[in-house]
């Protein structure tokens, strides 16, 4: 009992400081604004509202501009010879007597586009503490990054032999994947720490 009430105190101490409540209403917010997102984004028709009549045209703006990132990054950086029809990558192995063939193949999906997480990441800083102004410059930077990491772990899925299948999805689902949330993660709590309680000061 002793211990439940040293608990009790240290659990009223840390909320009694103004700090520790709101940084646990920051993170209650951040997960529940992930969590609504994903439910509108996976079980709504979300796809085609969010846009409205321009939704087709935003994805495949955003997937084009996904597959134009990766081809550039597999033109100029270590890759496999590859061609491009459309937004899909074919790569390919060379064989010994100088032929080549086909290693695997990427198609650049809509939800490969980096869309879903920039709306994402625009409800989650609307609902961030912070003066408009900062909040919306801070948006741009974040699409940016986000655009970039996708275009990377595209890439870098495309380095994996096309013979390692399971390799490829153990990677695509549960690293890839993930990638994108925690780059949002750490810009949202960058954000928090750094810019979130920045106040105008008059001269």
């Amino acid at each position: 009992m002793n211990s439940e009430n040293k608990i009790v105190k240290l659990a009223k101490t840390i909320w009694s400081i103004e700090a520790n409540r709101r940084l646990f209403k920051d993170v209650v917010l951040f997960f529940i604004a992930s969590l609504v997102f994903n439910y509108l984004y996976w079980w709504t028709n979300m796809n085609h509202w969010l846009f409205g009549p321009f939704s087709a045209d935003v994805f495949s703006w955003f997937k084009n501009l996904a597959f134009q990132g990766t081809k550039f990054l597999c033109s100029v950086l270590p890759c496999l010879s590859f061609e491009s029809i459309d937004t899909t990558l074919f790569f390919y192995d060379t064989a010994n007597n100088g032929e080549k063939i086909l290693s695997h193949v990427i198609e650049i999906a809509e939800d490969c586009s980096g869309i879903k997480q920039l709306a994402q990441w625009a409800l989650i800083m609307i609902l961030c503490r912070g003066n408009w102004k900062g909040k919306s410059i801070y948006f741009f930077v974040g699409c940016v990054l986000i655009l970039l990491t996708n275009i990377t772990r595209i890439y870098l899925l495309a380095l994996i032999p096309g013979q390692e299948i399971a390799l490829w999805d153990l990677c695509h689902l549960w690293i890839a994947r993930p990638l994108m949330y925690i780059v949002i993660f750490f810009m949202w709590a960058f954000w928090i720490k750094h810019f979130a309680n920045h106040k105008k000061t008059n001269k």
